[in-house]
C-alpha cells in the first residue's frame, strides 16, 4: 500500500523503491526477470511513481516533520503536497492520478486526507479515526479507499466523495437514524452466520460460503 510496496506499471513491469543509498530510486523491472533500472530518481524516500509515469510522490525531511513530496522523474520542480509543520506520510496516487491520499495522526489518533495532485485547492479531511492509521490506498475504482489501522484486524474502508456529496450522503440521517432496528437485525444475522460458518472466528461473516 505504501511507497515500500512493489506496485505494476502501466507497461507491465514491476515497480519497487530502491534502498539504502538508492532509497529515493523507482526501480523497474520485468516480471519475467532480468537486471533491475532505475526508472525515477528523486532527493527523499519511499517514492511511488504516478500511474501515467510522469511525476513521482516521495517524503522528504525528518519523520518529526515529514514532508510529501512531489516532482518529476528525474527529482526537478519539486513541491510540497502536505506535511512540513505537521508530518504527512504513507501517500498514495489515485487510480488517475488526479489526486492524492495520505495519512496523518498524533500519535493516539489518525486522519486521512486527499489533495489534488497539481497542488491546486487545500487538503480535505476525509476521516478521522480513534486509531493510528498505517497505511492507505485506492480501490481500482477509484471510488473507495481501504486503510490499515492499529486494531490488527480487517481493514476499514472510506468512500471518496467530494465534501457536497458526502453531506448528502450523512450516515447519522440517511442511515441510522431510519432504519436502527434493520441494521440491528442484520448484525445480529451476520453473528449468527459467523458462527455457522466460522465457528469460533471473528466477523465478518463469510458470505461467499452460503447463500442464506
Amino acid at each position: 500500500m505504501a511507497g515500500g510496496v512493489p506496485r505494476w506499471s502501466a507497461g507491465g513491469e514491476v515497480l519497487s523503491p530502491g534502498a539504502g543509498a538508492a532509497s529515493g530510486h523507482v526501480m523497474a523491472v520485468s516480471p519475467d526477470g532480468g537486471d533491475p533500472r532505475a526508472v525515477a530518481s528523486v532527493p527523499g524516500r519511499s517514492p511511488i511513481l504516478a500511474p501515467d509515469g510522469g511525476r513521482v510522490l516521495y517524503l522528504s525531511g525528518p519523520w518529526t516533520s515529514t514532508a510529501l513530496m512531489v516532482a518529476d522523474p528525474d527529482g526537478a520542480h519539486a513541491r510540497t503536497l502536505a506535511g512540513g509543520g505537521a508530518p504527512a506520510w504513507n501517500g498514495v496516487w489515485s487510480p488517475d492520478g488526479r489526486s492524492v491520499a495520505f495519512v496523518r495522526d498524533t500519535g493516539a489518533t489518525g486522519a486521512v486526507f486527499e489533495r489534488p495532485a497539481d497542488g491546486t485547492g487545500s487538503a480535505r479531511m476525509i476521516a478521522r479515526l480513534d486509531v493510528r492509521v498505517q497505511e492507505v490506498d485506492w480501490t481500482h475504482d477509484g471510488k473507495w479507499l481501504v486503510l490499515r489501522t492499529d486494531n490488527a484486524g480487517p481493514g476499514d474502508w472510506l468512500e471518496s466523495l467530494p465534501s457536497a456529496e458526502r453531506k448528502e450522503c450523512a450516515m447519522s440521517r440517511g442511515l441510522l437514524a431510519y432504519f436502527p432496528d434493520a441494521l440491528a437485525a442484520l448484525a445480529r444475522h451476520s453473528v449468527r452466520h459467523n458462527a455457522k460458518h466460522n465457528p469460533g472466528a471473528p466477523g465478518p461473516w463469510a458470505r461467499g460460503k452460503s447463500s442464506d
